[in-house]
């Protein structure tokens, strides 16, 4: 047991009138026990044994190897090695704590405290759990304060929050509020100075635009005189009913697809005679298209029925590369290579077939989902081009069959292609009545010419490349400079379905519907 001297004098007791109380030196004293005592060096009063005086209490003790006397008992074991005190009771069985500080023994001949001791704790664990309460209470209600304290700065910091930010929204939205006035000032303003200067503007160009014209009329009338073409249906001394016309690259050959008989006859240009002519033969239609090799040699032509035929002009040897036989399908389209090697054809049903003329080996290819309406080879690539009803053109490569490239041609179904002559140039002619130029390498449009107010169906370059043929179901031939893009010549017709320029430029031929072939020459 641990006695409090503060809590025995709050009982009115005198705690060394009960305990009695040896000072010891700091280090001396040591743990004891009832009964064998090991060696415990000097205890209490520091000797070995004897007695001592203690507030007029006589204290018998005993140290290191002696046992306590037999009147007085130590309780132990006890403490450790720093203790400065021993305290005493007459306790026989006393309750004990150990404490570094203290050492309790009995001591004979006074009374029992052990009762007033547990009251005294008792009585101080009731005050210390009252203290404690009472503690708990005011810290609880200073929470509670403090809380509440806390509450009311939170509001009224809530408060002043909400006010600020009302107040910082007021003065955006009035900020907003000005200047959007102001932008919307400036911004009238810029438009009515930009309405007064495209006004300005457009006077100008309106002026400018009347000036060129009446410059190009000027021009046109002073200098373009010998642009004008005259045509005659007999300059070879007989009328031709004729379905297509085609000249020879570098001579003055001409082809044309006759209707009756239905044939191809060759003429030469320079004499104005025929140098052959033969029959499409049995069944095979009339002639839709023709085509000249490049030396002039060997004309080709492509039937309704959807024969292929190839002539030799000396000798008039046929070489077949297609019979109509089955389910064959109208040619649109001939064409030869650059080199002359290859042929292809362009038929009614989207097919694009090529041949080898040494071998008569075709090479097939993907061809269109329309009607294939026209086929030329490039005179630089020598790549083959088809334009068709489905609105797209195809660029391949002849060797293979493989299509290279494709453009969805923005003017509708196609129905005329034509290379200028050093192949730069790519030009069509579709159903929308324009006529487009391309860069015939980059496929970049380079040119939109109004040029009919019907559906195109044939174009031709002129030999220098610097001019445009087109003819259309609108019933006009009309020739264009490149350079300027306006019409040099403009004739009315009947409907016309094809035209070619002479390698030379002094013929132009148109194929008209119900009038056959016409030449033109310059005037």
């Amino acid at each position: 047991m641990r006695f409090k001297p503060l809590l025995l004098s709050l009982l009115g007791v005198s705690p060394l009138g009960m305990i009695s109380i040896a000072q010891a030196a700091a280090g001396n004293c040591q743990s004891l026990s009832t009964g064998s005592t090991p060696a415990i060096g000097d205890c209490c009063s520091g000797q070995k044994s004897g007695t001592a005086s203690v507030d007029g209490h006589v204290i018998e003790y005993s140290c290191r190897n002696f046992k306590p006397s037999a009147s007085i008992n130590i309780k132990g074991p006890y403490a450790e090695e720093n203790n400065k005190e021993c305290r005493y009771t007459n306790d026989a069985n006393p309750e004990m704590e150990y404490d570094d500080t203290v050492l309790a023994m009995e001591n004979k001949g006074k009374d029992d405290m052990t009762d007033e001791v547990r009251k005294a704790l008792a009585k101080c664990k009731e005050e210390c759990e009252n203290d404690k309460e009472k503690l708990k209470r005011e810290c609880q209600e200073q929470k509670t304060e403090i809380g509440s304290k806390c509450l009311r700065e939170k509001e009224e910091l809530r408060r002043q929050c909400t006010e600020n930010e009302e107040k910082q929204n007021k003065q955006c939205e009035d900020q907003k509020s000005e200047m959007g006035n102001k932008c919307q000032e400036e911004k009238d303003e810029l438009r009515r100075q930009c309405a007064e200067d495209a006004k300005e503007q457009s006077k100008a160009c309106e002026d400018r635009v009347k000036v060129v014209r009446e410059q190009l009329t000027e021009c046109r009338d002073k200098n373009l005189q010998d642009t004008r073409w005259v045509s005659s249906s007999g300059l070879l001394g007989t009328e031709i009913k004729a379905k297509a016309v085609a000249f020879s690259p570098k001579n003055e050959r001409m082809a044309v697809g006759e209707l009756s008989p239905q044939g191809v006859v060759v003429w030469d240009m320079k004499t104005r005679q025929r140098l052959a002519g033969w029959e499409t033969g049995a069944g095979a239609g009339m002639p839709m298209s023709v085509a000249l090799s490049p030396d002039g040699t060997k004309v080709l032509c492509g039937t309704y029925e959807g024969a292929v035929k190839m002539w030799d002009v000396t000798t008039s040897s046929e070489q077949i590369f297609q019979e109509p036989k089955g389910r064959v399908s109208r040619v649109n389209q001939v064409a030869f290579s650059p080199d002359g090697r290859q042929v292809a054809a362009g038929l009614a049903d989207g097919k694009v077939l090529i041949w080898d003329v040494s071998t008569n080996t075709q090479i097939t290819t993907q061809g269109h989902s329309g009607a294939v309406q026209a086929l030329e080879f490039s005179p630089s690539s020598g790549k083959l081009v088809s334009g068709s009803k489905d609105n797209t053109i195809r660029f391949w490569d002849p060797r293979t069959g493989r299509k290279d490239n494709e453009i969805s041609h923005p003017g509708g179904g196609l129905n005329a292609l034509a290379f200028s002559p050093d192949g730069k140039s790519l030009a069509s002619g579709s159903d929308d009545s324009s006529v487009r130029v391309f860069n015939a390498e980059t496929l970049a449009q380079r040119r939109l010419l109004p040029a009919h107010t019907g559906p195109i169906n044939d174009l031709a370059f002129s030999a220098d490349g610097r001019q445009l043929a087109s003819v259309s179901d609108d019933g006009t031939l009309r020739i264009w400079s490149l350079a300027d893009d306006y019409v040099l010549s403009s004739h009315q017709q009947r409907k016309a379905e094809a035209v070619a320029f002479s390698p030379d430029g002094k013929y132009l031929a148109s194929v008209v519907a119900l009038e056959g072939l016409l030449l033109w020459t310059r005037n």
